[in-house]
């Protein structure tokens, strides 16, 4: 069978989102058949391999009645080139992209990608933001500044509006969803029912369901053992999948004697001010494309608006 013969559901954004809890969630589903790997990021690939190559993400589905599922983040941070990607090969998909404040979705990913050994702990949140800038404006190169290219992009990753914007010119509106990971945190229960209405499936399943936060951040003491239990986790994600309470008992196990408190400097008010007007153009839009405050609830795309 080919891609468009499955039904196909994705999670398309954004990072530190609640992307990793909504898959975990819905792993389990009856009607959902989940990747091998939570983030295939198939189409953000240079050279797309065939439909065969995307389907062997989904290896072993009893049913072509099943929703086939990935959640990688990473698609709405490169709309540009994704949404026609993702529209040319599976234009019935349906998309949901789960938003967060993106100052605080700035904090969360420097915090993580820290915590990741992605980028060096020495470097304080107000300097980050400041080289983050430094990219965004082309004053410098990620060799420059000494951080990775992809991390350096978190600052444009805030722009929803101008990244929803290229899915929206390629999809219906009725295969797109945007949801807010305020509601998540405020009522799982409903907002996983939301998301159920939206593939279509079954939302009863959650009724009795106990929820379970995952890709919760934290610190490694000894950075070595740290670096090697990152590369098992990687390794072993396709089992720990199938297995999440196994990943919960040897993540505990694991931080009962590698876990170690953030000593990461907090954001300086007046770095703060400088991301709230840096982004305040793009909600404004944002709040429009969505219909409004009657449509939208969540308090830090209203706050500073009008």
């Amino acid at each position: 069978m080919t891609s468009t013969q499955y039904k196909h559901f994705i999670i398309a954004g954004t990072e530190k989102a609640g992307t990793t809890s909504v898959f975990s969630y819905l792993s389990g589903h009856p009607e959902i058949f989940p990747s091998r790997v939570k983030e295939t990021d198939f189409f953000r690939q240079e050279h797309l391999g065939s439909n065969e190559d995307y389907l062997s993400y989904f290896e072993g589905c009893p049913s072509s009645e099943m929703v086939l599922m990935e959640a990688s983040p990473g698609y709405l941070s490169e709309a540009e080139k994704v949404s026609g990607r993702l529209q040319a090969a599976l234009s019935e998909a349906k998309l949901l992209f789960i938003l967060r404040d993106p100052v605080e979705r700035l904090i969360s990913s420097f915090r993580f990608h820290v915590g990741r050994l992605n980028i060096d702990d020495t470097i304080s949140l107000d300097e980050y933001v400041t080289k983050c800038f430094a990219y965004y404006r082309g004053e410098a190169t990620p060799e420059q500044l000494g951080i990775g290219k992809w991390y350096l992009q978190t600052l444009e990753q805030g722009l929803y509006a101008k990244k929803l914007s290229h899915f929206r010119e390629m999809f219906p509106e009725s295969q797109i969803s945007v949801m807010f990971l305020d509601d998540l945190i405020r009522n799982t229960h409903a907002f996983m029912c939301s998301v159920c209405v939206f593939v279509g499936i079954d939302s009863s399943y959650f009724n009795n369901f106990t929820f379970h936060r995952e890709n919760v951040t934290f610190f490694g003491k000894n950075k070595a053992l740290h670096k090697a239990a990152i590369l098992v986790n990687n390794f072993f994600e396709p089992f720990f999948r199938k297995n999440p309470a196994v990943k919960r008992l040897l993540l505990s196990w694991y931080k009962t004697f590698n876990a170690s408190e953030s000593k990461l400097t907090p954001m300086s008010p007046s770095v703060r001010s400088q991301l709230e007007d840096f982004y305040l153009s793009d909600k404004e839009q944002l709040l429009s494309m969505l219909g409004g405050s009657e449509k939208v609830s969540v308090r830090w795309l209203q706050g500073d608006i009008g």
